[in-house]
């Protein structure tokens, strides 16, 4: 017996009997025979844990980087390069890179498996980008500025104005952040001597910063938890 292709009505259809087997080519349905659907819970957690992590690394960086920015003023009036100089600030922001690394592993874990299962159970629904780019758009160039956007809100496919505004909100943040703490890079990098009006302007940059991702934290938590839970009803029966 076949299962039924869609309409279901949007935004999340379901197959009518998942205990029968499908016919072949009919991507959407499951049968026993193959791996069973699983919601992408665990990772949701772990998506949640690790922007909260990163948020509060940024945020130390900044309260550090207030001490630490009189520090390299004085370094800069002495002529001092930036190799000359180690605060608590500098030790804090070595944490940074590895918590990014693992906020976009496990959030593409995410990402990937909610397609898998939007693309299993909802193939009629289309997506804005093909499933590599939940992957490639967080870092390659100029298509960073909005791909990534478009994979996360293709994955909720929940169409409503509320969840449009807690989208923009998240992802101005975050763009935000990238900015923001690209500007204070030149400081710790080069090998000329500190410049004192960069030095100046270390702390109100990292600042500004842990503001933007503390603002694109709060509409993040509640994307993955309210795309999680779609997930769940997508594919757990009923």
């Amino acid at each position: 017996m076949s299962v039924p292709q869609p309409p279901w009505p949007p935004p999340y259809p379901r197959p009518a009997d998942r205990c029968h087997p499908p016919e072949h080519g009919d991507p959407g349905a499951w049968s026993h025979s193959g791996p069973p659907p699983q919601a992408p819970s665990t990772l949701a957690v772990g998506v949640i844990v690790l922007a909260l992590l990163l948020t509060a690394v940024q945020v130390s960086i900044a309260v550090a980087a207030w001490p630490a920015g009189e520090t390299y003023r004085q370094a800069a009036r002495d002529g001092l390069a930036p190799s000359d100089v180690f605060t608590v600030y500098d030790g804090l922001t070595v944490l940074l890179f590895p918590t990014l690394v693992g906020c976009y592993v496990v959030s593409c874990l995410w990402l990937q498996r909610c397609r898998a299962n939007l693309d299993r159970f909802a193939p009629h629904l289309d997506h804005a980008r093909s499933p590599i780019w939940t992957w490639l758009g967080w870092w390659v160039p100029v298509v960073s500025l909005w791909f990534p956007y478009q994979v996360v809100r293709d994955a909720q496919h929940d169409h409503s104005t509320a969840p449009r505004v807690w989208l923009g909100w998240w992802w101005a943040g975050w763009l935000g952040f990238l900015f923001l703490s690209q500007g204070t890079a030149p400081l710790t990098s080069s090998s000329d001597a500190i410049d004192e009006t960069l030095a100046s302007a270390l702390p109100v940059l990292e600042t500004m910063a842990a503001v933007a991702l503390v603002v694109a934290l709060v509409p993040w938590v509640g994307v993955v938890r309210r795309t999680t839970a779609a997930q769940r009803r997508l594919v757990e029966p009923r």
